[in-house]
């Protein structure tokens, strides 16, 4: 089943036909009554869709269903606290375990061990994460606390 339109003889008007192999057409003006044959593909102008009326709602739904996903994700943003500089890690103590262990010194240049070697400190290890110029800063082997630049421990190893 399929739909069609066929202008008119006398007139420039389409008329929507169903069901039509043949169109009869009567011109109202000689009388005589004509067959014709349209094909599937003849559209009528009046029940036609616009593709861009059809791109039009199809942006407006998708656009409609995104907008609550994109203000809740732009609000989550904006609702997200600011990061918080990091507090300062503790001094490293000399009565820690791990420092004992370690044989942690708090000055390199004062250090009786015998695997120290001159000019090794916290600095120039591999374990030391502080910043470049700092007096202090995190070891990997002390997490949870800081050491003092100028120290030394067991543990030294070469800064790659």
């Amino acid at each position: 089943m399929w739909l069609a339109c066929v202008s008119t003889t006398t007139a420039d008007r389409m008329i929507p036909v169903r069901n039509a192999g043949l169109i009869q057409r009567k011109d109202d003006a000689t009388g005589v009554t004509q067959y014709s044959s349209i094909s599937p593909t003849t559209r009528c102008p009046a029940m036609s869709h616009d593709s861009s009326r059809r791109r039009f709602l199809t942006i407006a739904v998708v656009a409609t269903a995104a907008a609550p996903l994109a203000l809740r994700s732009l609000s989550a943003e904006a609702a997200a606290p600011a990061p918080v500089a990091a507090k300062p890690l503790p001094k490293l103590a000399l009565t820690d375990p791990t420092a004992k262990a370690l044989a942690y010194a708090e000055d390199a240049t004062k250090v009786k061990h015998a695997s120290f070697k001159a000019g090794s400190n916290c600095i120039n290890c591999n374990f030391y994460k502080g910043a470049k110029g700092a007096a202090t800063g995190p070891c990997t082997l002390f997490p949870n606390n800081s050491v003092i630049g100028k120290g030394w421990c067991s543990a030294w190893a070469k800064k790659i």
